[in-house]
């Protein structure tokens, strides 16, 4: 192994670099200012498409620094509408979760380990839950329930899960019998529980992208791959329009549009024509980013 040997360097002079391998910039000041609000190094994942070699880096013909900053723009506006549409999805999962309690007829049943299908990660979920209940007495509903009621420790499901991440919840959800997760499965139009599981598990990996303000164009995901549906439907339809839609947010959103179009016709609507305007604002070919060439054409996104 090496030593890292760079020395840090202006935006000045990583404006000229850019200029020496090839960018064309216009607008030095304007460049330089950009440079300065969003860091060198966060832009250049948006210009490697643009790269006609990267030892030693030179770009192609014609590429602007403008078709760089268009690029990232769109992806800042993209995590946007992608975290809104997390966000109406959480809040279905966390109202379906707690609506459970009928089905058990017990405000707390997310106490008894029975419930579930691994001890242990109930045993963990439970202790993740007591932990945040102690970090936040003082909300309103949580200083309630522990100044009014001794037994149980813990408040019921409905105040609980209003306290848990995506990725906690996911982890509830998930640990449920079959026979419970089915059912919760099938509220969003999954005949099997398995698709439903890999998208939930998604959705918390595609959420903690979108909050850290991370790079969501273009990105693939190995390490938790969407199950591919087997049922007949308008989600199998747009899925096999593509390759490797397991892995590409293309598959993320044909599942998030799917799980809308089951609970929320009008946010799915909302989803769908979002995506469009942002392709109409910053003309973006979505194809990096796993998109079917007639993806619009699909019933899912009609």
């Amino acid at each position: 192994m090496t030593s890292y040997s760079k020395l840090p360097t202006t935006p000045q002079q990583q404006i000229q670099q850019l200029k020496d391998e090839g960018l064309i910039i216009s607008d030095t000041l304007e460049a330089e200012r950009f440079l300065e609000d969003i860091a060198y190094y966060r832009l250049r994942a948006y210009w490697i498409i643009f790269e006609a070699s990267s030892n030693p880096r030179t770009f192609k013909p014609n590429i602007k620094f403008e078709d760089v900053t268009n690029l990232y723009l769109f992806d800042e506006d993209l995590r946007n509408l992608i975290f809104s549409v997390i966000t109406r999805i959480e809040i279905s999962l966390r109202a379906t979760f707690s609506n459970l309690s009928v089905n058990f007829n017990s405000a707390h049943f997310y106490l008894d380990s029975n419930n579930f299908k691994r001890y242990g990660t109930h045993l963990e979920s439970l202790y993740k839950i007591k932990r945040t209940i102690n970090n936040n007495k003082d909300e309103l509903f949580i200083a309630h329930y522990l100044n009014k009621y001794s037994q149980p420790e813990l408040p019921p499901v409905w105040s609980v899960v209003e306290t848990l991440t995506i990725g906690e919840l996911q982890y509830w959800i998930t640990n449920l019998k079959d026979s419970q997760l089915g059912n919760i499965a099938k509220k969003y139009g999954f005949y099997k529980h398995e698709p439903f599981v890999s998208i939930m598990e998604r959705l918390a990996i595609i959420r903690n992208i979108c909050a850290h303000h991370n790079r969501l164009w273009n990105r693939k995901i190995v390490k938790k791959k969407l199950k591919q549906i087997q049922q007949n439907n308008l989600l199998k339809e747009a899925l096999y329009q593509a390759e490797k839609s397991e892995e590409t947010f293309y598959g993320t959103f044909c599942y998030m549009a799917y799980m809308l179009y089951n609970i929320d016709k009008d946010s799915h609507v909302k989803l769908i024509n979002g995506l469009k305007a942002l392709i109409a604002t910053y003309t973006i070919n979505l194809n990096e980013m796993g998109f079917a060439s007639n993806w619009q054409d699909l019933t899912l996104f009609k």
